[in-house]
């Protein structure tokens, strides 16, 4: 039982006790008026009058218990819902961990060691899956469309979006929606900023829906810090590299 609680419900219990002493008194004090006087009445007039002067008392007792009842359980349920939305936002949060995690890449290819030659399949996860998709990318921007791993990538946009959106709607206390807003910007700039940016400049001329996609949602990002942001303002991806980097140190 909560503090506030245990003490509304002592005051309650010495009203009560009160009250009935208080009715005692009235009752079998010799009255100053004779037609309230019940001293010398028999035992079941006097119970009778008792008994009405006592239940509008207790009846609104029971409805001060009753509505401080109702408000425990309404506050109850108000943190309950709280816990249940942040239940929810964590579970989303480790969906896109885990999505980020089997993001991959197989990379093919042949080595020569010593005049022998060997075909290779290395696989790759995460970063260093989207750092290796960045170099293909690289060569063939136009290639970033309708695809197996541009697909991927959009996925994990379309999580991460859905997460932020889940943060700033869902019920929660301040304090936690400010420590899981300040989450999803470290995820992005540790794991989605080094590589998105790199990609949104080389796709930034496609007409492709998934190459829009990107652009759009690093933008948005950027846009955070930077409100001027603009992906077709930079000339080379040195210079966007180094506004990134500046704003990093910032």
């Amino acid at each position: 039982m909560k503090p506030n609680l245990f003490y509304q419900s002592i005051i309650i219990v010495l009203i009560c006790l009160f009250s009935v002493l208080v009715l005692s008194l009235l009752v079998f004090k010799e009255s100053y008026w004779t037609i309230f006087d019940f001293t010398n009445d028999d035992k079941m007039k006097i119970s009778t009058t008792v008994n009405a002067l006592a239940t509008p008392v207790i009846s609104l007792i029971s409805v001060v218990l009753l509505y401080l009842t109702l408000s425990k359980q309404i506050e109850s349920n108000y943190f309950q819902k709280k816990a249940k939305n942040l239940d929810l936002i964590l579970v989303m949060y480790n969906q896109l961990q885990v999505e980020y995690g089997n993001f991959t890449y197989n990379k093919k290819g042949q080595r020569a060691q010593v005049g022998v030659t060997t075909h290779y399949e290395d696989r790759f996860h995460g970063f260093d899956a989207l750092f290796e998709n960045l170099q293909s990318i690289r060569k063939k921007p136009e290639k970033f469309g309708p695809s197996y791993q541009s697909d991927k990538i959009v996925g994990l946009i379309h999580t991460f979006d859905l997460v932020q959106k889940l943060i700033l709607n869902m019920d929660l206390e301040k304090d936690a929606q400010n420590e899981l807003g300040a989450k999803m910007k470290n995820f992005y700039q540790t794991s989605f900023r080094p590589t998105f940016l790199d990609i949104a400049f080389h796709v930034r001329n496609n007409t492709n829906i998934n190459s829009k996609i990107l652009i759009d949602f690093v933008t948005n990002q950027e846009q955070k810090e930077n409100p001027a942001f603009d992906i077709n303002t930079f000339k080379s991806i040195g210079e966007l590299f180094k506004d990134h980097y500046n704003n990093n140190l910032d």
